[in-house]
């Protein structure tokens, strides 16, 4: 018998701009008051959820541990770390639907952090604290033959190569921009942030 899976329960927080509002605030601390917020819209407790999947832009640790463990929910639950540039929390549901589907598991918890206002540092050291002195590098670098160019660049280049034009994209933008402020006194979005 084929299983199916489905999206109980969906949560977010506002969307802010780099050092605004959530500049003092931690991934962890933005993705937990999700986590207990969409335990309570599915009319579900820790228990029930067999695994957490989270990623993390740009990569680092575990937040989706971490704030699972600090919202008070069972140690028992294991938790992946994913990480999927501008896309990890729609991996994130892919591979829970995967593994429902699969029988792996039930109940699966996920979700995505990208939080620009406290990047994470990568040290170029086994042991930085050794005393040879420490090299912080902001990002990781692919292989010159791929490049490593930031989201402008590779938004031109997808424009380019698809023959998008910049009143086509700005369209798109004042219309997505018009659509959220409607939404916005139109009160249809305070059960989702």
């Amino acid at each position: 018998m084929k299983r199916s899976a489905v999206l109980v329960s969906a949560v977010r927080t506002p969307v802010g701009k780099k050092g605004g509002v959530f500049r003092n605030t931690s991934r962890q601390e933005l993705i937990e008051p999700c986590i207990k917020e969409a335990l309570k819209r599915a009319n579900i407790t820790g228990e029930d959820v067999y695994d957490v999947i989270w990623g993390n832009q740009p990569e680092g640790r575990t937040p989706g541990r971490y704030a699972w463990l600090a919202s008070g929910q069972p140690v028992e639950t294991a938790a992946l770390s994913i990480n999927r540039a501008c896309g990890t929390s729609l991996t994130g549901l892919s591979l829970a639907g995967a593994f429902i589907q699969g029988g792996f598991g039930d109940c699966f918890m996920m979700g995505g952090c990208e939080h620009d206002s406290q990047p994470i540092f990568l040290v170029n050291s086994s042991n930085p604290f050794s005393g040879g002195g420490i090299n912080i590098f902001k990002k990781l670098s692919s292989p010159e033959r791929f490049g490593n160019p930031n989201m402008v660049t590779t938004a031109e280049n997808v424009a380019a190569k698809f023959g998008i034009t910049r009143e086509e994209c700005d369209e798109y933008a004042a219309r997505s921009q018009a659509l959220a402020a409607k939404g916005y006194e139109e009160g249809i979005y305070p059960e989702h942030i």
